[in-house]
């Protein structure tokens, strides 16, 4: 399975107990390869208790903090809707926890929330979760730029940045 920011988001991951149940049900384990997943690490870090161990290899393709930064929701040159990328508006904006709004939610695909310094307890214990996921043989994180392996320096690029794509298919 391939999926692309949003598009995770959308999913979300939400039915955890539904999502487990299928995943016990396969007889082959699965393999992921995430574009930018804007989704929050709390409900990954719950997916891979439930389900983790039915992901063979998981990868993730993300940009630095810089340039999602820079990369404003429209483009600078068309009026921006928001003055940084797609992730940040997401995490910024329209995460909701227990009914309430959850303002700068850590996102699976940001690497500003790799440093846990700015994490409460809970969302320090899924970073964790997360980290010692990805440190296993067969996952890992891909931050773009890197030469040679993938060069999306904005979410329009991850599905038209030749190396970006190139890479995503040869993970799999």
């Amino acid at each position: 399975m391939t999926a692309h920011d949003e598009i995770i988001g959308c999913v979300r991951l939400d039915d955890i107990d539904d999502l487990a149940a299928k995943a016990a049900g396969l007889e082959k384990r699965v393999q992921l390869v995430l574009l930018a997943p804007a989704v929050r690490e709390n409900l990954f870090a719950k997916m891979l208790d439930a389900a983790g161990d039915m992901i063979e290899r998981c990868r993730i393709i993300t940009m630095t903090d810089e340039l999602e930064r820079a990369d404003a929701v429209l483009g600078h040159d068309k009026g921006y809707i928001y003055p940084s990328s797609l992730l940040y508006l997401v995490s910024g904006m329209f995460e909701e926890m227990n009914a309430e709004a959850y303002p700068d939610a850590p996102i699976l695909g940001m690497q500003r929330f790799s440093s846990m310094s700015s994490l409460n307890t809970a969302e320090q214990d899924a970073a964790k979760s997360i980290a010692t996921f990805f440190q296993k043989e067969g996952h890992g994180i891909i931050v773009s730029p890197t030469p040679g392996i993938a060069m999306a320096n904005s979410h329009g690029d991850f599905d038209d940045e030749p190396l970006t794509l190139a890479t995503a298919r040869a993970l799999f």
